[in-house]
Protein backbone atom coordinates (compact mmCIF):
# COMPACT_ATOMS: atom_id res chain seq x y z
CA UNK A 1 0.00 0.00 0.00
CA UNK A 2 1.35 3.67 -1.04
CA UNK A 3 1.67 6.29 1.33
CA UNK A 4 -0.34 9.28 0.09
CA UNK A 5 1.65 12.32 -1.13
CA UNK A 6 1.26 15.44 0.95
CA UNK A 7 1.58 18.78 -0.42
CA UNK A 8 3.37 21.35 1.99
CA UNK A 9 2.59 24.84 1.04
CA UNK A 10 4.11 26.41 4.11
CA UNK A 11 6.32 26.33 7.01
CA UNK A 12 3.71 25.97 9.55
CA UNK A 13 2.17 22.99 7.93
CA UNK A 14 5.28 21.47 7.66
CA UNK A 15 5.82 21.95 11.34
CA UNK A 16 2.75 20.61 12.32
CA UNK A 17 3.49 17.84 9.70
CA UNK A 18 6.88 16.57 11.41
CA UNK A 19 5.57 17.30 15.20
CA UNK A 20 2.84 14.58 14.20
CA UNK A 21 5.38 12.08 12.93
CA UNK A 22 6.07 11.62 16.65
CA UNK A 23 10.23 11.23 16.12
CA UNK A 24 11.44 9.47 18.84
CA UNK A 25 12.01 11.38 21.80
CA UNK A 26 15.78 10.17 22.08
CA UNK A 27 16.13 12.21 19.07
CA UNK A 28 15.24 15.48 20.37
CA UNK A 29 17.33 15.22 23.76
CA UNK A 30 20.09 14.01 22.01
CA UNK A 31 19.78 16.95 19.71
CA UNK A 32 19.10 19.35 22.32
CA UNK A 33 22.29 18.19 24.63
CA UNK A 34 24.68 18.33 21.74
CA UNK A 35 23.78 22.10 20.95
CA UNK A 36 24.06 23.07 24.98
CA UNK A 37 27.20 21.22 24.89
CA UNK A 38 30.78 23.59 24.68
CA UNK A 39 32.70 23.49 21.71
CA UNK A 40 36.04 23.12 22.47
CA UNK A 41 37.25 25.75 20.69
CA UNK A 42 39.07 28.34 22.73
CA UNK A 43 38.36 31.97 21.95
CA UNK A 44 41.68 32.57 23.17
CA UNK A 45 44.73 33.43 20.27
CA UNK A 46 48.11 31.97 21.57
Amino acid sequence: MKTPLLLIESLPQAFRMIKQMNLSPEWDSDYRTAARQPSGISSKSG
